[in-house]
Order: C-alpha cells, then structure tokens, then sequence
C-alpha cells in the first residue's frame, strides 16, 4: 500500500483529539512515581545493596538513586545503604539488614511529620533530622516490637565503650 495516507483529524474532531491526547498523557504520569512520593536519595552505598518497590523487580542500589515511600531496602554480604531522607534525618542499613518506609510525611512550612518503617532483619542507624523534632515523628516497627529508635553514644570519658542513652528529643 504504497502512497497510502494517514487519516488526519481536522476541526473539531483535531482539537478534540488532542485535547483527550493531552489528558491522557497527563494521567499516565500521574502514575509514575512522582516527586511527591520520593522520600530521599541513596547517600552512600556499598556492593551488595538493592532496592524494589512492590511489584517490581529488585536492582542494585547506587549513589543518587531516589528513595521512594513503600521501596524495599535489602542488603547481603557486605552490603550498607546510607538513606538521606528529605528532612535531614538518615538511615543507615546495615549488611543482612531489610528494611521499608512504610510512611513518609513531611511539612517542612509547618515543621511536622512523621516516618515509620518496618526492619524485619538486620541492623540500622538512624540520625534524626526535622520529623525527629516531633512527638511520635519516629515510629521503627520490628517482628517484635514497635517503638521510637533508642539513640545511643559511646562515652568516650568512660574508657570502657559503655552507651549513654539519650531521649528522643536530642535527636
């Protein structure tokens, strides 16, 4: 069929085309992951260190790559994940360590929030930034319990390596 011509829309029939063209796109990328949903960026990362969100295949984790809220956080071997959330506070995901944000909530104008996760294996650090600040902004839910993150320095004075731990709100 040679010389065949695509049928063209003109008129009305064009502008209408175009217009349910334009929505539709713009619904398609409301479905992607937007930046809304990101709740930070992979800090810092050794080998071994991967990342899925539901229903997707795990990758490997690399510097830069955005954190998105419900994204699952695995590491083997040697592997360790700094994760730089938004308002400052971080975790740090240690080797044979799982871990997802199950909530992400940050309203930096009004200075609240709230982060919840859930470690089902391994170990973590977590540094509080601005959601720390808050009553109950920090919520670490294990298979065992649930509970703001005790926050712990090595007191250098001792001499021993003994643990001082320090309320929430010094976070």
């Amino acid at each position: 069929m040679m010389g065949a011509r695509s049928p063209r829309l003109t008129g009305r029939a064009g502008a209408s085309f175009a217009a349910l063209l334009g929505l539709s796109l713009a619904g398609a990328a409301a479905i992607v992951p937007a930046e809304a949903d990101k709740v930070g960026v992979a800090a810092a990362v050794n080998p071994d260190a991967f990342s899925s969100l539901a229903g997707s295949p795990q990758s490997q984790l690399s510097i830069g790559k955005s954190i998105f809220y419900n994204e699952r956080i695995n590491t083997i071997g040697s592997g360790l994940v700094r994760v730089l959330l938004v308002d400052g506070s971080t975790f740090t995901v240690g080797p044979g360590s799982d871990l997802v944000i199950d909530k992400f909530v940050c309203d930096p104008k009004k200075g609240t929030g709230q982060v919840v996760t859930s470690m089902t294996k391994g170990v973590m650090r977590f540094v509080g930034g601005e959601i720390s600040k808050n009553e109950n902004g920090v919520k670490v839910n294990t298979p065992t319990a649930s509970s703001p993150p005790a926050v712990t320095r090595t007191n250098p004075l001792s001499g021993n390596g003994s643990m001082t731990a320090l309320p929430p709100a010094f976070c």
